[in-house]
């Protein structure tokens, strides 16, 4: 080989010996980035789980006034028919004192 010929080759390899010192830079700054996005994913399913255990506590809430209330209803309902029947009573002994 001439020496431009072994220059040549010298160069060469320089630069694709740069080029791989570039590509390890990145793949090292890829890895960094792709550690923090599954950090961030990881952080996502435990917060995710989170609001699944809370919606859960909501709903057995809910489930619980939703009994309470149907009692009520029907408690309103034995006032109403008792309030009801107290009133019709009142009513005769009044007609019966006007008569």
């Amino acid at each position: 080989m001439t020496e431009e010929t072994t220059n040549l080759v010298l160069e060469l390899l320089r630069r694709i010996r740069e080029d791989i010192a570039d590509l390890r830079e990145e793949i090292v700054d890829l890895k960094l980035r792709m550690s923090a996005v599954e950090q961030g994913i990881a952080s996502l399913g435990a917060q995710i789980n989170q609001l699944q255990v809370l919606m859960g506590s909501f709903h057995r809430r809910a489930d619980r006034i939703d009994m309470r209330t149907d009692g009520f209803d029907t408690r309103l309902d034995r006032l109403e028919q008792t309030t009801d029947r107290r009133l019709a009573r009142i009513e005769e002994r009044l007609k019966l004192t006007d008569a």
